[in-house]
């Protein structure tokens, strides 16, 4: 075929070349042609307000096109399934798809899922769906299957006039906000074989492949269940939930139960009382092994929330598989605790839940398919549904008569129902930035009784099963605390035996830090690795940090790192007291790792301001150090207590997001005005690892921290590496056979005294 073909209308075109399996496909849409089609409602489409809302939406929303070659049916079969951003990235991809649903797979509009499988071609879609559409939790840029959610029961085919096509996106978006993983989403028109089927809300799939993705390790490494029944695994790990659940102190090993007490938190706000039950309408997710995690929940098939009154009262509700209703049958005075921490956390006038956050994210998200809807009254809308009188209405409701009262309600009911015996403390300080010799106030809430009692590092005033912490301050009906180092201060009311729920923040004092993190690895380790001096390694990718001395003098010996990521606790590591530590001069770059050689040879008045300390050597303790890129943060505290620097890592704006091939750094020269939050710290592609940081466009100087001439910028021994390939970057070329980057490929240099770049 020697072409061209001319396309005059909505068009999906196929190629083979002869002798090869592989088919292109590209579908070209022309909104005329879908306004037009005998399936949409003239009424709307020749409308002289809704007609051009539809033509707008079309052009301006993404599309998904699905070319199949036969009828969609619940039978998975081979598609073509095209992305078309018309503001972004467009990709095609072979994959799987089915219809999918229970009662919804009645109506006329379908729900459909997509699977990316190797059977079909690429066995993962390489697409970065959500970005600029994601709050809470950075998305994932990899994804084995989508939801493609046509509304469901929050639709005209069941709610009718209440229909929103949102609700259960913005439960969603709720757990993401509360700082859990879930379902990331957002809205796209979507087309079967050239023919229009309406908004739909595009939506990561829940399983133990969306585990692995978000939290690392391998996807048989998760089981998932849908309404208690296994999705993937044997559901012998959710057997363990569930037998464990009448006993507090061994369900922790297999349940988060942070998160699923949030996740309760959020059902009883959105009175989720149609079909929510121990039996229906949940998802849950988990490590197979206890003690790595537990099980999180997400909010799967809220479409009926959000729709009774603001004064709806579900407090009986049990839970997935009654795990909830058996831990507060038990009645252990810590899961108690953590439960009323939750719900004043949620519920204050100020939190996730509060009139304001909440109606926020409702016309968050209804900004966004506020013109897409019109096009789905002209689809599906049947001639009497249709967006300025059935969809605004129903969202006007939900902005005037339920988001300003529920939080309050809500409170009202559980105070009742004894879940909730205490307010939490006052601040009159909000946490944050503060001036050094800030004075905080801790007070009692209101016309409360009892005492205040606070703490500062960290540690909780009430000790488990309810004992006060030795070191706590107070009791007193006001607390002051004079705030002239970085800290966390956690507060809780207390009368009689009685505790109230935490008040807790982190005060950060506004003045230069004396050291500070300067580049984290979050590449993901290469298992063919193979170094010449380290042997067999986990490739260039690892653990490994890296911290700057701004201080002159800084003594670390006693200090303490603390990490976390996604899945809790990444380790603590302890500073010896060990003398190369004690007399730390401003510019020191300190790398940190567990498989490179100790090297504290130390010198900085003949230029070496670098040296590399192992943990578990002669100056850093630590069982565990793990660096990875799911939302890593680290906080360093000093020898007594204070917060020395962060929390900082990817999960402290603006970093976020970080992938499997990039590192975090500090790409700026440092200055006095350096704080945890600062804008400068960025994901990178470089590694430096031992030298100043390098990004585009930029590299360090630390010259002048370190007293040195602007035109002395020896970091090391002078003299030339033999026989090395230059690249254009100044850097050392990969061995064949290996990937490039990362600090370890760097190590061996260091080890030698030379702080080349390198790049992967």
């Amino acid at each position: 075929y020697t072409g061209p073909l001319v396309i005059t209308g909505t068009t999906t075109v196929r190629v083979r070349e002869a002798g090869d399996d592989r088919v292109e496909t590209h579908t070209y849409l022309f909104p005329d042609d879908v306004i037009a089609s005998s399936v949409m409602d003239t009424t709307i489409t020749h409308d002289p307000t809704y007609g051009p809302v539809v033509a707008q939406t079309l052009r301006e929303l993404p599309s998904i096109s699905i070319t199949a070659a036969s009828v969609m049916s619940t039978t998975e079969q081979a598609v073509s399934a095209e992305w078309m951003d018309p503001a972004g990235e467009s990709v095609q991809i072979d994959c799987g798809a089915r219809e999918v649903g229970g009662h919804s797979l009645g109506y006329d509009k379908n729900n459909i899922r997509l699977y990316f499988r190797s059977a079909y071609g690429e066995g993962k879609l390489d697409l970065d769906l959500y970005e600029g559409f994601a709050t809470g939790v950075p998305p994932a840029d990899e994804h084995d299957a989508l939801m493609l959610r046509g509304g469901s029961h929050d639709s005209v085919f069941y709610l009718g006039a209440s229909g929103q096509y949102l609700r259960n996106r913005w439960m969603d978006e709720s757990q993401l906000e509360m700082g859990h993983i879930a379902p990331h989403g957002r809205y796209a028109h979507v087309y079967v074989s050239g023919e229009y089927i309406g908004l739909y809300h595009v939506r990561e799939r829940f399983n133990a492949a969306f585990m692995a993705e978000y939290l690392g390790g391998d996807e048989d490494d998760y089981e998932a269940v849908n309404s208690g029944s296994a999705v993937d695994g044997s559901g012998a790990a959710w057997a363990e939930v569930v037998a464990h659940s009448s006993d507090y102190a061994s369900v922790v090993d297999w349940l988060n139960v942070e998160n699923f007490l949030d996740y309760m938190v959020l059902n009883f706000y959105a009175g989720n009382d149609w079909d929510w039950n121990p039996d229906h309408n949940w998802m849950a997710a988990g490590p197979k092994e206890a003690g790595a995690g537990g099980f999180i929940f997400h909010s799967s098939d809220s479409d009926i929330c959000l729709y009774y009154d603001w004064d709806i009262n579900i407090l009986h509700e049990p839970g997935p598989s009654h795990v909830f209703q058996n831990l507060m049958a038990e009645g252990h005075s810590d899961f108690r605790m953590l439960l009323a921490d939750r719900l004043s956390l949620h519920l204050r006038d100020e939190g996730l839940l509060g009139p304001d956050a909440s109606a926020g994210r409702y016309e968050r998200l209804a900004a966004q398919i506020e013109a897409a809807v019109v096009a789905e009254s002209a689809r599906w809308g049947g001639g009497w549904w249709d967006r300025d009188e059935e969809w605004v209405t129903e969202k006007a409701r939900l902005l005037d008569s339920y988001f300003p009262y529920r939080n309050t309600e809500l409170r009202r009911q559980v105070r009742a129902a004894g879940w909730y015996p205490l307010e939490a403390p006052t601040f009159s300080v909000e946490p944050g930035l503060v001036d050094a010799g800030t004075e905080l106030i801790i007070g009692l809430p209101g016309e409360s009784n009892g005492q205040v009692i606070a703490a500062l590092g960290g540690d909780d005033p009430r000790l488990p099963g309810g004992e006060t912490l030795p070191h706590a301050i107070g009791p007193g009906t006001t607390l002051s605390v004079a705030l002239e180092r970085s800290a966390w201060v956690r507060a809780r009311t207390l009368d009689g035996e009685t505790w109230g729920p935490e008040r807790a923040g982190l005060f950060e004092i506004d003045r230069s830090p004396a050291i500070a993190l300067n580049e984290w690895n979050a590449v993901a380790p290469d298992e063919e690795g193979d170094d010449a001096i380290l042997g067999e390694t986990a490739g260039n990718g690892g653990d490994w940090i890296e911290l700057l001395v701004l201080e002159d003098g800084l003594d670390l010996r006693g200090w303490r790192i603390e990490m976390e990521d996604r899945a809790g606790d990444a380790g603590v590591l302890e500073f010896i007291h060990a003398d190369v530590l004690a007399d730390l001069r401003a510019g020191t770059l300190l790398t940190i790792a567990e498989d490179l050689p100790e090297d504290t040879a130390y010198s900085p008045d003949a230029g070496d301001w670098r040296f590399h300390l192992k943990v578990g050597g002669e100056a850093v303790s630590g069982e565990r150090f793990d660096v990875t890129h799911h939302e890593w943060t680290l906080t360093m505290f000093d020898a007594e207590g204070w917060v020395a620097f962060g929390p900082i890592g990817e999960g402290i704006a603006p970093v976020s997001g970080l992938s499997s091939r990039e590192v975090g750094l500090l790409g700026a020269t440092p200055t006095a005005d350096l704080r945890r939050d600062d804008p400068a710290y960025i994901a990178g592609d470089t590694s430096t690892f031992g030298a100043p940081n390098t990004w585009p466009g930029g590299e360090q100087d630390l010259s002048a921290l370190r007293g040195e001439d602007e035109s002395d910028t020896t970091s090391g021994p002078t003299e030339e590496p033999e026989d090395h390939d230059d690249d254009d970057d100044g850097g050392v070329s990969a061995e064949p056979g290996r990937s490039c980057g990362g600090g370890r490929a760097a190590a061996p240099l260091l080890l030698i005294g030379l702080l080349w770049r390198r790049r992967w």
